[in-house]
């Protein structure tokens, strides 16, 4: 069972004023439950022009019906992205999916998700077009 997003679902999600923002473009998800999804996008900011990665967890509006980011979430600069990738990297016989380390839903731990949404290549994708 694959829990990422494909790319029909996550035109479901769309910044708060109902388009895909200039400056900021979602690029992957993972399903997290029916009403909750983790949406990785990208972007620069606007006041410094240093490009980020932002992994944010969005749910469900139950009055609209459409996604909605939250507070909740990381916004990284290309040097905090590494340094976040190399942290996990320093954990990851905890963290790698596997028979002896799934938890209780039967799920891999948070690098197996992480992996799933291939950062490598993400991170490759933001520094060549920032």
């Amino acid at each position: 069972m694959s829990l990422r997003l494909t790319k029909h679902q996550l035109e479901l999600f769309k910044f708060p004023d109902g388009k895909i923002s200039k400056n900021q473009h979602i690029i992957d998800g993972v399903k997290k439950n029916a009403t909750q999804a983790i949406i990785l996008s990208e972007g620069k900011n606007t006041d410094t022009g240093i490009p980020f990665l932002d992994l944010r967890m969005w749910v469900m509006n139950s009055d609209t019906e459409k996604w909605v980011p939250t507070p909740k979430g990381l916004r990284l600069s290309p040097v905090q992205y590494q340094a976040l990738f190399n942290m996990l990297k320093d954990h990851e016989d905890f963290l790698l999916i596997g028979e002896n380390n799934k938890g209780k839903d039967g799920y891999g731990m948070v690098l197996g998700y992480l992996q799933d949404m291939d950062l490598k290549a993400t991170a490759k994708l933001v520094y060549e077009n920032n």
